[in-house]
């Protein structure tokens, strides 16, 4: 089992800057990046043998990490994908209605908002301070609910949902509840049945420390009847998929009783590397990379609000989890200013997002509480 130590030093850059955006971004290993590349001499040498059974690893892993089935297990190419391919699958009429709150990231805004073309009614839960409480979308959610969406972690100011109290609200009138769980996946523990979501998604750029272009969806197996896939690609159906005789093609076609009938075309780079990063994961552990990253999480948002900083995430337990967000009217400038003094974080929303993993430790976290206290222009 590695130690936290042993996997920092998987990341040279580390030694020249305090990396605080892993909610943008998370760094890779090399092992990660020759996965990737791996994938791509194989195809260049005309042996792509390894891609299927790569895919099938990603998936066992993901099942594992998840404590799901990997039959509920599906890749998709991004969050937005993933969340399109469900909301597309429902079987919406005109009048039926989806609840999300207005402070969603785009990923899990429009695949929603767009329904509208379809003669589905938008419901917003206003949520000024992106913190989304359960009990506030409940006068929102009728018996013609169909869906209701939210992140298990916002990414401003990176609260954390109580994610089983919203379940209990959709489900009580049937709808599905579907979660976009990218700022939370391998970060720490997303269980998605303790939480109640009929589907979660989560692309592999951020937690998962891979590259663009790979992710899941989690569908469970009592929401799967209720979804039909409104594209088909060949494999999300039964049967022999040969490219000779008769087995190509059949008007009398069944989909597949499993998550994969969701799935495209994979990038089979993104994949591979989201295999790879999987085992660092695995072998760390979830639960103590948690630990570690929220007590982090807590020694970086205290240090701000005693130099003074208003820090919108809450810094209660039951919100804090690895993002930490720091009001600031010229957020730009001051990601800026962080940069030239190591620290590497992001502007979002309405100022400054640091997020942290469990590559990161309170070096990092001394480094910034610094550039923040010499900061020249935070009154």
């Amino acid at each position: 089992m590695l130690s936290m130590e042993q996997f920092r030093q998987l990341f040279p850059l580390l030694e020249k800057v305090a990396y605080l955006d892993t909610a943008q971004r998370g760094l890779t290993p090399q092992s990660v990046t020759d996965a990737g590349c791996q994938v791509l001499q194989d195809w260049q040498n005309l042996d792509s043998s390894s891609t299927r059974q790569l895919a099938g690893q990603a998936k066992g892993k993901l099942a594992k990490l998840l404590q799901v089935d990997t039959e509920e297990i599906a890749l998709v190419a991004s969050t937005a994908q993933g969340i399109n391919r469900i909301a597309s699958a429902i079987s919406w009429q005109p009048g039926d209605n989806v609840v999300l709150a207005d402070c969603e990231h785009a990923s899990n805004f429009y695949p929603w908002a767009h329904l509208r073309e379809r003669g589905v009614e938008l419901r917003l839960v206003p949520c000024p301070s992106g913190v989304l409480r359960p009990e506030e979308y409940r006068p929102y959610v009728d018996e013609r609910t169909r869906a209701v969406a939210a992140s298990l972690v916002t990414f401003y100011p990176g609260a954390w949902l109580a994610a089983r109290q919203l379940a209990d609200i959709a489900h009580t009138v049937g709808a599905l509840f579907v979660v976009d769980a990218v700022q939370a996946v391998g970060i720490v523990p997303v269980y998605p049945r303790e939480l109640g979501a009929d589907a979660l998604i989560s692309a592999a750029y951020k937690g998962l420390m891979s590259a663009h272009g790979a992710g899941f969806a989690y569908v469970s197996k009592e929401a799967l009847p209720r979804l039909v896939p409104s594209h088909l690609y060949m494999f999300n159906v039964e049967g022999e998929l040969g490219m000779v005789g008769d087995a190509f093609t059949s008007p009398d076609y069944s989909l597949r009783p499993t998550a994969v009938r969701f799935e495209g075309a994979h990038h089979m780079v993104g994949v591979a590397q989201m295999n790879r990063a999987l085992d660092y994961i695995l072998d760390l552990g979830v639960e103590r990379i948690a630990q570690h990253v929220q007590a982090l999480a807590v020694e970086l948002g205290s240090g701000l609000a005693r130099l003074g900083y208003q820090v919108d995430t809450p810094l209660a337990p039951e919100f804090l989890r690895s993002i930490v967000c720091v009001r600031m009217a010229d957020g730009k400038q001051l990601a800026d200013y962080l940069a030239q003094e190591g620290v590497i974080a992001s502007a979002r929303r309405h100022g400054i997002r640091l997020a942290l993993h469990a590559y990161n430790d309170s070096k990092d976290v001394g480094r910034a509480l610094a550039a923040f206290a010499a900061y020249p222009k935070r009154g």
